[in-house]
């Protein structure tokens, strides 16, 4: 069958700015990402759209791996296995999956939604195969304390300009 990708919204992205940051409000404290807008310009326009919609409000972090990842997002069934009625497609980076970056989970090449994911550590062997959204600003330290069922409660955006 033939995927019909989400397109970029432009006009949203453009009032985003490059990089703007967003505010991950969770239920241990908030968590800064700068978003890198140029780089996943589909994936941050999908996530603009559910934010907007306020879908991420009550999500839990439904997968913990100890020096690894937490993960959270799925806005659909919370257990890590549903999404958003809609794909984007892998927008890969050239950037090093270490400590602080922020990624979106895939189940293949193509598969992207709203799952996101916090590297607690480097993982080398993910490098170029999920698109990479943003980098922790501040907040790591409350990333480190998420554990498995800890809650999004608000996810808003830092204006800087």
């Amino acid at each position: 069958s033939i995927t019909e990708f989400r397109t970029p919204e432009w006009r949203k992205l453009t009032r985003l700015g490059a990089n703007p940051v967003l505010i991950l409000d969770t239920s241990k404290g908030d968590i800064k990402i700068r978003m890198d807008v140029l780089n996943a310009p589909a994936t941050i326009s999908g996530l603009q759209s559910l934010i907007k919609e306020n879908e991420y409000i009550g999500v839990p972090f439904h997968r913990v791996v100890p020096n690894f990842v937490i993960q959270g997002g799925d806005i659909e069934t919370q257990n890590g296995f549903g999404g958003p009625d809609y794909v984007v497609p892998t927008e890969a980076s050239s950037e090093q999956y270490e400590r602080g970056k922020v990624g979106i989970a895939s189940a293949g090449t193509d598969t992207e939604g709203s799952q996101f994911f916090i590297m607690n550590q480097w993982h080398p062997h993910l490098n170029g195969r999920y698109t990479i959204i943003g980098t922790v600003t501040e907040g790591m330290e409350v990333a480190d304390r998420i554990v498995q069922g800890d809650l999004i409660r608000n996810v808003t955006w830092e204006w800087t300009w």
